[in-house]
């Protein structure tokens, strides 16, 4: 073997190591389960009651579930103990950011039945937080007449953002160094009718209630590991 040759194959060598290196040292699916269990963990601290609104959990359907394939699941419905009147917090994360695509209110609403009627976005702002949110308006027509419900909606990305829609939740899932960390999703569900000036209170209070959910769900990583990256909306 010549040296020129020689040389030439010592660097594909060197090369061929290097690449090996790189992927052992590449982000997987199992750098991103002990985030998962602690999110799993988690779950059981949510408040079923809050101030004067007490909540009822409803199982998830088998068609979310096959959909989503959640780590968690949970949607709680809460009554006013003093007035009767209802609001809905639906959360929902999932370990592979792809299974969230098709499950977001411009979809599964209207897969229900719902017509979107209107769309708009929304900064809320929760103890000191800024959530970007997309706020929905549905109806339903029916003989019985004209059911309405606001949908209040975000994306939460494990060490990234939080998303009014769903774009981001498609770039991530189309990153091999992201999918495992999964994505989330919250929901307020309040009827139609209500002003916002007395909405917003609500979804605010059962937020707030939960926010250290939210805040874990926002940083990616299990309590006693680094953030996964820095929060660009913590105060």
């Amino acid at each position: 073997m010549s040296r020129r040759d020689a040389l030439i194959l010592t660097v594909a060598l060197l090369l061929l190591a290097g690449m090996g290196v790189q992927s052992a040292m590449r982000p997987g699916p199992g750098d991103a389960e002990p985030f998962h269990r602690a999110v799993v963990a988690k779950l059981d601290t949510m408040p079923r009651q809050i101030g004067d609104w007490v909540g009822t959990d409803e199982p998830p359907t088998r068609a979310a579930e096959a959909l989503l394939k959640p780590n968690v699941l949970i949607q709680r419905t809460f009554r006013n103990i003093e007035t009767g009147e209802w609001a809905t917090l639906l959360l929902v994360q999932t370990k592979d950011a792809g299974d969230m695509n098709g499950h977001y209110p411009p979809v599964c609403y209207p897969a229900s039945g719902w017509t979107q009627e209107q769309r708009e976005p929304i900064d809320l702002h929760v103890q000191g937080m800024t959530i970007p949110a997309t706020e929905y308006t549905f109806e339903l027509t029916s003989a019985d007449g004209t059911a309405a419900m606001n949908v209040i909606n975000f994306m939460i990305m494990p060490g990234g953002d939080i998303l009014r829609g769903i774009d981001g939740v498609a770039r991530a899932a189309a990153d091999y160094t992201r999918y495992f960390h999964g994505a989330a999703q919250v929901q307020v569900v309040t009827p139609g009718d209500w002003s916002n000036a007395k909405r917003l209170p609500v979804v605010n209070e059962l937020l707030g209630a939960n926010l250290e959910m939210i805040r874990l769900l926002h940083s990616g990583s299990a309590p006693d590991e680094a953030p996964a990256a820095s929060s660009p909306i913590s105060p």
